[in-house]
């Protein structure tokens, strides 16, 4: 499983995630059994180098024999013969909309169009198009056997999105589990509608104010990893396998510096692979 996080402030946007990948198998029931949790896996990347966009994914962390990773580095190669470092046409949303066809229509689709139930993948894709002032933020995820859209996130405002493994955030900022309106309507017998109505009123009562538009860059930082660490330790301490952990990686995006990473795991040691 995963934690894949992005929060937007006016001077920026930060995309982070752990590190962990989940390999399941089916049980002798049919259930889904965590075989192994592996706690070095890529999920936030820069799509063009030396422009200012980046992407996180949630869910699927492979498709066919090749990681997500590997695909996603697949997929640079072929937007840098595209577009060039010098480009003053790109836009955050053109990124997402070929990245939902190289990796959502051209191989995801593929792989699981005949299956009922699918694996579930998502990508959330950051950064400036090119000559705009503020940052923007879309997602592209899969839901059953569709691929919805890219659609903005907090369009012309900030705010946080966070998706996999939800509950522990969820439950700090809003002050509830994300499973309440299932537990209202579907053990309590409470109609929909009264759900929607009560779930409004708790939102508005319990949520805590966690950022401002104006908020520095490392103040940012320091909570989008606080959030993560915050889910890492939740997963560690809750029953069953931790399926949030290992190192977090943070990149922070920008209209000056561009794409620049704040943590980032290396297994290229410096030593063995000098730069000159």
């Amino acid at each position: 499983m995963t934690l894949a996080l992005s929060l937007k402030i006016n001077d920026g946007v930060i995309i982070a995630a752990d590190s962990a990948s989940t390999y399941t198998m089916v049980g002798a029931h049919g259930t889904p059994i965590v075989a192994k949790v592996y706690y070095n896996a890529n999920k936030v990347f820069n799509l063009r180098k030396k422009l200012p966009i980046g992407a996180t994914t949630w869910g699927l962390g492979s498709i066919g024999e090749m990681s997500m990773s590997s695909i996603v580095k697949d997929f640079r190669l072929e937007v840098s013969d595209q577009i060039s470092e010098e480009s003053t046409e790109y836009t955050v949303k053109d990124f997402a909309e070929q990245l939902k066809k190289y990796i959502f229509e051209d191989r995801w689709l593929p792989a699981f169009k005949d299956q009922a139930d699918p694996a579930q993948m998502g990508f959330m894709v950051a950064g400036y198009s090119y000559g705009q002032p503020l940052p923007e933020l879309y997602q592209i995820y899969t839901d059953k056997n569709q691929i919805i859209g890219p659609e903005p996130i907090y369009e012309g405002e900030i705010g946080l999105a966070w998706r996999g493994q939800v509950e522990a955030i969820t439950r700090l900022l809003y002050g509830f589990s994300p499973l309440l309106p299932l537990i209202l309507e579907h053990e309590l017998g409470v109609p929909t509608e009264q759900v929607k109505q009560l779930i409004t009123v708790l939102s508005q009562r319990l949520t805590t104010s966690f950022m401002l538009p104006t908020m520095p860059l490392q103040d940012a930082i320091d909570a989008v990893e606080f959030l993560v660490e915050m889910t890492i330790q939740h997963s560690k301490f809750m029953g069953g396998a931790q399926v949030v952990g290992g190192p977090i990686d943070i990149a922070v995006i920008t209209k000056h510096e561009g794409f620049k990473w704040i943590k980032r795991k290396h297994y290229f040691g410096r030593e063995l692979n000098p730069l000159d």
